[in-house]
């Protein structure tokens, strides 16, 4: 039989435990505190310029690399960027990245490669993956926020285009914008449904913990999804050009099928967000180049 271990051991391992513990409430204090500071800012921001740099500061707070660009047309200009090098007068056009154009298209979030065909020239990087974060006025997207880097931490990154969006959409600051902001609608007589809540999922009054577990599970699309762009980029390639990607990556769709439906399909309310990234992310939107022998999403 072994020797059993001395008390000072046991001492040391609740010491060690009781720190983890600490050190995790602090950084969530911190965190709390950081956004919640964040937001008094963006409430109380006067002029464009300050609106671009509080987004600029929340995002490099949560991610190694981030970028700003307002939308204008079929154009993203730079509005600012955070340890990346690009030229103050960058300019992409969205059908040059498939990404933000996938942004545009879906005014949700996206994850996709770091490669000059997802995200800009400028923007690549191999190996890496981009969150993409769209900013709201109203309908339109007004502005997507770009982040990069392998620690970005998307929950936080989200929160802070949110905020943003929750800015730039109060009417006390809606003449402050050049470039950024759109005329607030006319007053219609009878009330009508606000575009905040049309913006909010079926899935939003859920208990918490079922909004949790849609939450999780739009993350592991996402994810999965972006693991196979970075895993298998010729075959993505291939089958958006010949329009059967489950015949092409039927053994990997597969294995994430069956891993989402352990996971995730325990709700009646739960929506295959693994075949909508699928669709939207590799496939630009187009649901035949599934393929004739794709099982269809799952219920």
């Amino acid at each position: 039989m072994g020797e059993a271990e001395p008390p000072e051991w046991d001492e040391l391992k609740r010491e060690f435990n009781a720190a983890c513990q600490q050190s995790a409430q602090s950084a969530r204090v911190q965190t709390a505190h950081e956004l919640n500071q964040l937001l008094r800012r963006f409430r109380q921001y006067e002029k464009e310029a300050d609106w671009v740099r509080l987004v600029m500061e929340g995002a490099g707070n949560y991610a190694r690399q981030a970028a700003l660009f307002s939308v204008q047309g079929e154009a993203l200009l730079l509005r600012g960027a955070a340890r990346l090098t690009l030229a103050d007068d960058l300019r992409m056009e969205t059908k040059s990245a498939a990404a933000f154009e996938a942004v545009l298209r879906s005014k949700e979030s996206v994850t996709a490669l770091c490669t000059a065909g997802e995200v800009g020239a400028a923007l690549s990087s191999t190996g890496r993956l981009a969150y993409l974060f769209p900013i709201l006025n109203g309908a339109r997207v007004a502005a997507i926020l770009f982040a990069s880097g392998e620690e970005a931490e998307v929950d936080q990154l989200e929160l802070v285009a949110n905020m943003a969006a929750c800015a730039l959409e109060r009417q006390t600051n809606s003449g402050l914008h050049a470039q950024i902001a759109i005329a607030p609608a006319p007053a219609l007589v009878a009330p009508v449904e606000t575009e905040t809540e049309r913006r909010l999922p079926a899935w939003a009054n859920l208990p918490a913990a079922q909004r949790a577990l849609h939450s999780h599970a739009a993350r592991f699309a996402r994810v999965t999804v972006a693991e196979m762009q970075l895993l298998k980029p010729a075959a993505c390639r291939t089958a958006r050009e010949k329009g059967d990607l489950y015949v092409v990556l039927g053994k990997e769709i597969e294995k994430a099928r069956e891993t989402y439906r352990q996971r995730f399909m325990i709700l009646p309310s739960m929506t295959d967000y693994f075949h909508r990234e699928l669709v939207a992310v590799i496939l630009g939107g187009d649901s035949t180049k599934l393929g004739a022998d794709y099982p269809g999403e799952l219920a």
